[in-house]
């Protein structure tokens, strides 16, 4: 349950991210100031059941709330079939921002 609450947060964050402009010219973090874990951690992957709540900032009529089916499939309004099985967060977000944005 936790996993999947995690997910959800994570995934609403990025979905919420998705379509903001992009800093074109960063200012370069120090290699002093990178903390590198001596165990990376593995991003966590969406699996068939997973309940996902997708929200849109700008258009809260298209928020929805699906289940992965056993097909490892998810129906939205704006993109009927996104294949989400084993797509991390992030990849998930890629998906639906070339699909809906």
């Amino acid at each position: 349950m936790k996993k999947v609450i995690a997910a959800n947060f994570l995934f609403l964050l990025l979905l919420l991210i998705a379509c903001t402009p992009v800093v074109k010219n960063p200012t370069p973090l120090s290699q002093h100031s990178i903390q590198t874990s001596p165990y990376p951690e593995q991003e966590y992957r969406i699996q068939v059941g997973d309940q996902l709540d997708i929200k849109f900032f700008y258009n809260p009529e298209l928020n929805e709330q699906v289940t992965v089916r056993p097909d490892g499939r998810i129906s939205l309004q704006l993109a009927p079939e996104i294949i989400v099985a084993n797509l991390t967060p992030a990849q998930l977000k890629e998906v639906l921002t070339k699909k809906i944005c």
